[in-house]
């Protein structure tokens, strides 16, 4: 019993001494505002994220209404990123006409996800502005392959 006690004395110790050292860590990143409009004429639902997933289908499984932003006709959003040279963002659009229509699968066969990314020095150039313009391809943000 006195084994036990002693055993608990030094997990409660070890728990306290964890939380009080995670406490005391300074969080010094600096962010960025990323404003991603949309000139299109369609609702869009867009997902970013800093991982590159390998195929459309490990989009699609991440890709849910929690972590998706809906973006009417003309408007736009801003998200914070960490202000770092060697980033990458990675930002997925569908159209919410084509989600509400289409199950997951279905918009992966017929291939309606847009997959887009973007290093740190493209959205400098922009000036951290990305623009999508939905079906003109001179107007939208640059496509890269899964």
């Amino acid at each position: 019993m006195k084994k036990l006690k002693k055993t608990l004395v030094v997990l409660i110790l070890c728990n306290i001494m964890l939380l009080l050292t995670a406490m005391t860590c300074n969080d010094s990143y600096e962010y960025r505002s990323v404003i991603f409009e949309n000139q299109s004429n369609d609702t869009i639902i867009t997902w970013s994220s800093g991982w590159k997933p390998t195929t459309p289908e490990a989009v699609i499984e991440y890709y849910s209404d929690e972590w998706a932003t809906q973006i009417p006709p003309h408007e736009h959003s801003v998200e914070s990123w960490v202000d770092e040279e060697d980033i990458m963002v990675y930002i997925f659009v569908i159209k919410k006409a084509d989600r509400d229509l289409y199950s997951q699968k279905e918009i992966v066969e017929k291939g309606l996800a847009e997959y887009y990314s973007y290093s740190y020095q493209d959205l400098k150039k922009m000036d951290f502005k990305i623009v999508y313009g939905g079906d003109n391809p001179i107007d939208s943000i640059p496509k890269t392959s899964m």
